[in-house]
């Protein structure tokens, strides 16, 4: 199963496209292949499907479900309460983003690094952004792996911070292992090579 976005529904036609929250072209679906049947698709629904393909041979998204606790804009509001959809915490992710250069800064006396932390944060910040604008609209997204690269590149408070303000993929369990792997390893890179860097002093 993968996840992803709708970002077209025409219900007088009954099908629509699915943009794949990793990188790869929109996928087309039928109304046939929707679940649950009691309810219509419509764009900025998140759902999981699997990719296959038609008795042509030509790509598209089969088994399409749309479950409340994937927490998209439009099935976050139909969540029953206590549903399973990971919480988001805007506020306290804003505070770790600004903290954190400052803390950097205060802690090591280099205030190079505090603005390395702080200028990459907001590259983060970015990326994220303009991935998840790519994702409603179906365009080229940006690989994960680009976005692990900025975190890794002390850009994981902007990071952490987009997860949240911007809901994005702090709900994909994969990517989460991914993100917080190189949050350790930051901080341990960092914690190890300072004293080596005279440069910060």
């Amino acid at each position: 199963m993968r996840q992803g976005t709708i970002t077209q529904w025409h219900d007088d036609k009954g099908w629509g496209l699915i943009a794949p929250d990793t990188s790869g072209e929109a996928l087309f679906f039928h109304i046939k292949a929707f679940e649950p049947r009691t309810r219509r698709p419509q764009a900025g629904l998140a759902v999981i499907y699997i990719a296959g393909v038609d008795a042509k041979g030509r790509a598209r998204a089969t088994s399409v479900k749309a479950p409340a606790w994937m927490g998209s804009a439009t099935n976050e509001s139909r969540q029953p309460r206590g549903g399973r959809g990971a919480p988001t915490f805007p506020w306290l992710a804003a505070l770790v983003a600004l903290a954190t250069p400052l803390a950097v800064w205060q802690l090591s006396g280099a205030w190079a690094l505090g603005a390395v932390y702080a200028v990459m944060s907001a590259a983060s910040l970015l990326a994220y952004s303009m991935d998840k604008a790519k994702a409603a609209g179906a365009g080229r997204r940006t690989p994960e792996s680009t976005l692990h690269l900025l975190d890794l590149a002390c850009g994981w408070p902007g990071g952490l911070l987009a997860q949240h303000l911007f809901r994005h993929k702090n709900r994909k369990m994969s990517f989460q292992v991914a993100f917080w792997l190189t949050v350790a390893l930051n901080i341990a890179a960092v914690a190890y090579f300072h004293p080596a860097l005279p440069a910060f002093h």
